[in-house]
């Protein structure tokens, strides 16, 4: 996410069928009006995205997997030492420098409650039929892993997968928040899912020391299915076409990472720290995007209109905040072009951080959040937001999608699919060895289940009050010269056209007990002290105030050595 400064085909039939006698906004305010906004452009005959939902057919909300491991053979990392299941089960981030994951070898098995049984996929099997690797990033500090399979030739496919993703979920106490989302997603217009399962997984690692002698109880999973050319296959789209996993992008160019796969110095793996390749390795599309984008003599609603299907973004943009996903707009998301169209699509991908999940956080804290991390706000720092919505049409385009969509996430909706879920998710919260891993004690289960009905209202009110606050900012390397030291910042944004006014403050401890300066009503984007800064560590913010009294903070946040997070606060060590 932005939190931190990384800056450097039934659908078509069903979409009037579903949105029929949706009203416009009656209590949203009017469209925001800039001072100055991009010029109006005519839209073109507008092309949907369609899916074949016949592929979730046999998938069903209260379904529950026994799956079965069996852990044959340690793996290697890349100097060549031996990494077996207990190494993966102790790592708490990345390998260094880049290396793959470790692997190990693993026997791929269903069953009942009772064991691998015969009818069921792999039973018999004697020799690894796929390898495990841990899977996720911010969870690996989890002691609940993730772990992705993969099935080798041999085993054939499991639920029209061949990597099977087993996914933890750690910090969602009910354990149920990414599945109710891709849930809902089926019957979405002009969007996609991905087939989602809860799983309940038993290993046996016959490499430890002293080997399993009996599968072990790791208790309730996720299984999402592996957005891939498989999964473009199955999904009756197109698996010629591109697809990319959004790592850390935020549309600008990356011009010396984001290369065509021909051009000199193109490097994969420096490609992939921004955006993982699972289709097409034929970039001159995307590449095509990001060059129109990021030129500012180009109208953007032009380049909204030939580069991306207009409905689909603002669907997946609409449909993040009202489900209070906040960790989707740098990162957390899939584009897809099919290889007949210019146009990328948003596809959705992890929304186990949704749901009102941040606020399970910061239940004890509740400044714990970032002010702006909700709302269009949260989408502020990527390039294609911050030039779509600074045109007032376009802000009340997604007000109307946001009133389209709360009707679609209905309460009736959302709390028949917790009922649905809630048998599974209330037995293995509730017993090791999840309980013993919850992010918060058991007690808080039930009222932490059921808040999630009303999440959908909830944002799309926080929605509408943030529109009218400053847009939120960047600050930049401080300038030192000759001892005299220029902070910097960007250039708010007002969708209302409010006059803008900022608050610089500069202090020796980061919670500001210790203010060295503090001057307000700054005009510009710059302040510069008066006298020389000793030699030390200082803090410093600035707060964006419109005529109204609507204020907004920067998006960088400084973490101290205990963990504390300071939002809107930069560290500067002169």
């Amino acid at each position: 996410m932005i939190a931190r400064r990384y800056r450097a085909g039934a659908l078509l039939l069903l979409s009037a069928a579903l949105f029929a006698g949706c009203s416009s906004q009656p209590n949203a305010p009017k469209a925001a009006v800039p001072a100055a906004a991009e010029k109006k452009t005519s839209q073109p005959e507008l092309q949907v995205l369609q899916e074949d939902v016949g592929v979730y057919s046999r998938d069903k909300p209260d379904q529950l997997y026994d799956i079965y491991l069996t852990i044959v053979k340690s793996g290697t990392t890349a100097d060549n030492k031996e990494f077996t299941f207990e190494d993966i089960n102790h790592q708490t981030r990345h390998m260094p420098d880049g290396q793959s994951d470790p692997q190990v070898q693993v026997i791929f098995q269903e069953g009942t409650p009772n064991g691998p049984q015969d009818g069921y996929f792999g039973f018999g099997e004697k020799s690894a039929n796929g390898t495990l690797n841990i899977r996720g990033s911010s969870t690996r500090a989890a002691n609940q892993k993730s772990y992705k399979i993969k099935l080798n030739s041999r085993a054939g496919l499991w639920n029209e997968q061949k990597t099977v993703n087993l996914i933890k979920s750690p910090y969602d106490l009910t354990r149920v928040r990414n599945k109710l989302s891709y849930d809902l997603f089926k019957g979405l217009p002009n969007f996609t899912s991905l087939r989602s399962h809860f799983v309940h997984v038993h290993i046996k690692d016959l490499t430890k020391p002293n080997p399993d002698q009996q599968f072990v109880d790791y208790g309730l999973y996720t299984n999402v299915e592996q957005p891939n050319k498989s999964y473009l296959k199955f999904h009756g789209l197109d698996p010629n076409g591109n697809l990319y996993k959004v790592v850390n992008f935020e549309f600008l160019r990356y011009p010396n990472q984001l290369k065509l796969a021909t051009e000199e110095g193109y490097n994969k793996k420096e490609f992939e720290k921004i955006l993982e390749i699972y289709g097409s390795e034929n970039h001159k599309k995307l590449l095509s995007m990001l060059d129109d984008l990021n030129d500012y003599t180009k109208d953007i609603n032009e380049v909204l209109d030939k580069h991306f299907n207009k409905d689909n973004y603002f669907t997946w943009v609409a449909t993040n905040i009202l489900l209070g996903d906040t960790d989707s707009n740098a990162q957390n998301f899939m584009l897809y072009s099919p290889s007949d169209s210019e146009q990328f699509f948003f596809l959705p991908w992890d929304y186990d951080g949704a749901w009102g999940y941040m606020d399970q956080r910061a239940q004890d804290a509740p400044d714990k959040n970032a002010p702006w991390i909700r709302g269009l706000s949260n989408y502020w720092g990527t390039t294609l937001a911050k030039r779509v919505f600074k045109n007032p049409d376009n802000i009340k385009a997604l007000n109307d999608k946001m009133e389209q969509l709360s009707q679609y996430f209905s309460k009736d909706k959302v709390t028949n699919l917790l009922k649905a879920y809630y048998p599974i998710s209330k037995e293995f919260v509730n017993k090791k060895p999840d309980l013993y891993s919850l992010p918060m004690g058991i007690d808080n289960y039930e009222k932490e289940y059921w808040r999630i009905v009303d999440e959908p209202l909830r944002n799309k009110d926080v929605y509408y009050k943030n529109l009218e606050k400053p847009m939120p900012i960047f600050l930049a390397d401080p300038a030192d010269t000759n001892g005299m030291v220029t902070f910097n910042w960007d250039q708010s944004y007002d969708l209302q056209g409010d006059d803008l006014v900022y608050d610089f403050t500069l202090s020796s401890d980061p919670g500001f007990q210790k203010v060295i300066v503090a001057q307000k009503d700054i005009r510009g984007s710059t302040f510069t002290m008066d006298k020389p800064l000793a030699k030390g560590t200082y803090y410093w913010k600035v707060t964006v105030r419109d005529s109204k009294g609507n204020s907004q903070i920067a998006f960088d946040d400084f973490e101290d050595a205990f963990g504390n997070l300071f939002h809107g606060v930069r560290e500067y060590v002169k």
